[in-house]
This record gives C-alpha cells, sequence and structure tokens, in this order.
C-alpha cells in the first residue's frame, strides 16, 4: 500500500521512517507521503518535521483540496461550515455563493466527499483542513450564505449560530 502511493524510488530507512511516524495508522500510511517533499524522501538529508501525525495528514488533505476546481473549493468549504451536511441547504447556500451541487464531483472523485444521502467528509480531517485552510473572508461569506438559506422557523438556532459565526469567524 505504501509503496503504490510513492511516485519516485526512496531509500528504506525513509519507509521505516513513514512506518514508525504513521503509528501503524493506515490513513497515515496514504497520506504522509503526500506531505513530504523530494528531499524528505532522500533519505538522511532534510530534517524531521514537527508536525504530528494528525497535523501532517491535515496538510496533505489541505493540499489536495486546493487542486480542486474552485467552485468544487467552495462547496466543500460549504459543506464544513455546516456540520448536519443537508443537501438541500447546500444547494440553497450553493444558490447564494453560486455552485451548483454537480460540483461536488471533484471532492467525490478525489475521495474526500461523500453525497449519499447526506454530504459528509471521507475522514473528519478532511473537513477540519478545508475550514482551517479557507480565507477569513471565504469562511465569512460562507456563513453568512448558510444563515440566508436556513429556514428561520424550524432552524432559528441553526441560522443565528451561521449569522454570528460570520462575524466571529467560529472555527
Amino acid at each position: 500500500m505504501l509503496l503504490s502511493n510513492l511516485k519516485v524510488p526512496f531509500d528504506t530507512a525513509v519507509c521505516d521512517r513513514i512506518v514508525a511516524e504513521s503509528h501503524g495508522n493506515p490513513l497515515a500510511l496514504l497520506e504522509l507521503p503526500r506531505t513530504w517533499n523530494i528531499t524528505d524522501l532522500a533519505g538522511g538529508f532534510g530534517l524531521p518535521t514537527r508536525l504530528q501525525v494528525a497535523g501532517k495528514i491535515e496538510q496533505s488533505y489541505a493540499t489536495r483540496l486546493v487542486a480542486l476546481p474552485a467552485t468544487t473549493q467552495l462547496l466543500v468549504l460549504t459543506a464544513a461550515a455546516e456540520p448536519l451536511g443537508d443537501p438541500l441547504l447546500l444547494h440553497r447556500a450553493g444558490e447564494i455563493l453560486g455552485f451548483e451541487l454537480a460540483d461536488s464531483v471533484a471532492a467525490v472523485d478525489a475521495g474526500l466527499l461523500d453525497i449519499s444521502p447526506t454530504v459528509s467528509f471521507v475522514h473528519p480531517l478532511i473537513r477540519s483542513a478545508a475550514y482551517g485552510s479557507a480565507a477569513d473572508d471565504d469562511r465569512h461569506r460562507v456563513h453568512r450564505a448558510l444563515a440566508d438559506a436556513t429556514d428561520p422557523d424550524r432552524g432559528a438556532d441553526r441560522r443565528a449560530w451561521h449569522r454570528s459565526a460570520r462575524f466571529v469567524g467560529a472555527r
């Protein structure tokens, strides 16, 4: 599994380092190599980073998210800001923000998002990476759209939370 994710040859000591840093976590075995540059894979020349395994995995997800089309990134950020995964709410927010649920295909194909029957992330660190790596202005805009898209009669608490989050940059 590890060897299939690395696109370059690497030293045995580097493989041992990857296995050690993953602490047996299969997700880490998949994601850690994506966070390393060629110096890291050369073995022994680069200094080890101080990020914890979860931080490295989240960094890998953030890098993968940036590679998605802009409308897909906005959809993923909106899904990250709305923890219930309500596809109808996401659709209404998308009308305000300028994306469609069809824009999710790239994120689904990348193994980041699942849309059935609710909108959810394949792993919680993807949600964290999507929200944490977004610009404050984008987070505020998404919360404003979610507040406006939330039914004021049935979701008053949720609407109020999104309204406040757009001002304070809730994380």
